[in-house]
């Protein structure tokens, strides 16, 4: 906190000490005649909240900023792990596959069975015509 910070909140309970003045803006503040120290006292607290929040406002913003980006960076290291499970799941079922060429020979024996002629198959025409 700053020294200009100080004090202004020394001064802020310098005004306020000894008095309960009622919040600022409400019926029982506005009712009080104009001078009345209470009346001060309660801008003086409503102003004093105003300026405390500004003092608090950059450390609460860096703790906030620093919060969001702890739980981004859990949320990355689950996504992580999520992504590498999916890849370790991809490369367990590609291996379970049959190998593609396995498959082109199965096929290319396949075919050259389907020629080969078998007992009782139809000859065909002899003749070149």
């Amino acid at each position: 906190m700053s020294r200009a910070s100080r004090a202004r909140r020394e001064w802020a309970r310098r005004m306020v000490a000894g008095l309960q003045p009622p919040s600022y803006g409400s019926r029982e503040w506005l009712e009080l005649p104009e001078g009345d120290r209470r009346k001060v006292a309660g801008v003086v607290v409503a102003a004093e909240c105003w300026a405390s929040e500004t003092d608090e406002l950059p450390a609460r913003l860096r703790s906030e900023l620093n919060a969001q980006r702890a739980a981004d960076a859990a949320l990355d290291a689950e996504d992580d792990e999520a992504r590498w499970q999916q890849a370790v799941n991809i490369a367990q079922a590609a291996a379970s596959l049959p190998d593609l060429r396995s498959y082109a020979a199965r096929r290319e024996a396949e075919l050259a069975w389907a020629k080969t002629p078998r007992p009782n198959d139809y000859p065909g025409r002899g003749d070149a015509a």
